[in-house]
């Protein structure tokens, strides 16, 4: 019996020490995302792959500074094995598409959590900042008004639940294709547009929509303009 009563004590101290070390445990926090806002610097003549960030599902926001002549583009791509990240259509989130100096930003919506590639096309030095919630931009408490030139965010405002009525001014020039288009969303803080896509003119305008909010919240505009414009929100 006492060698018996030996035998039970060494497997139950055996089984506490691979419990410890070696056991799976399946309340065990995941890793925990890259905390954001993150800065990428460089320059480029071409394509450029030497970046890639860590992001949750989501909305996620990208503001840029592009100081060359030609092509500044942007998607954020989780790489496939054998797969070209320019090429990526699945899990890919299209952030901008521009021609030369550029100084805004964009912002689009994470679905599925990764490490994305920045498949980037740049002509010269670039500065690109990623942050996902909470942003760092927030609106003075009751601004409703916003004004800039081309595309680009607005800071984080809150929106109370309601019909809301937005009026948009653009003076782009009227011709069609990428010139003289704006386009508005609103985007919450998923990255999901409310009341899909805004606006969607060519060339000047002056106009309203009215907008139903049905979850009270904070929101962004994502404006994508190729002239001066201003948002208002009643």
């Amino acid at each position: 019996m006492q060698l018996f009563g030996r035998i039970i004590v060494s497997l139950v101290a055996v089984f506490c020490v691979v419990a410890h070390f070696g056991g799976h445990d399946s309340h065990a926090s995941a890793p925990a995302a890259q905390e954001t806002p993150v800065t990428f610097r460089g320059t480029a003549n071409g394509r450029d792959t030497s970046h890639s960030v860590d992001l949750h599902q989501g909305l996620v926001v990208v503001h840029a500074r592009h100081a060359g002549a030609q092509n500044f583009q942007l998607t954020l791509a989780l790489p496939e094995p054998g797969q070209d990240v320019f090429r990526r259509r699945d899990e890919a989130i299209s952030i901008f598409n521009e021609v030369g100096r550029y100084d805004g930003g964009s912002a689009g919506r994470v679905r599925k959590g990764g490490s994305y590639v920045l498949a980037l096309y740049a002509s010269g030095s670039y500065e690109i900042t990623i942050e996902q919630p909470p942003l760092a931009e927030v609106a003075e408490p009751g601004q409703t008004e916003f004004s800039g030139s081309g595309h680009t965010v607005t800071p984080v405002l809150q929106i109370p639940a309601g019909t809301h009525r937005i009026s948009f001014t653009h003076d782009g020039q009227a011709s069609f294709g990428p010139r003289g288009l704006a386009q508005v969303w609103l985007l919450d803080m998923d990255g999901n547009e409310v009341g899909g896509r805004l606006i969607n003119e060519f060339g000047p305008f002056a106009g309203t929509v009215d907008l139903p909010i049905i979850l009270e919240g904070p929101h962004i505009f994502h404006i994508d303009a190729t002239g001066n414009w201003s948002i208002r929100l009643e």
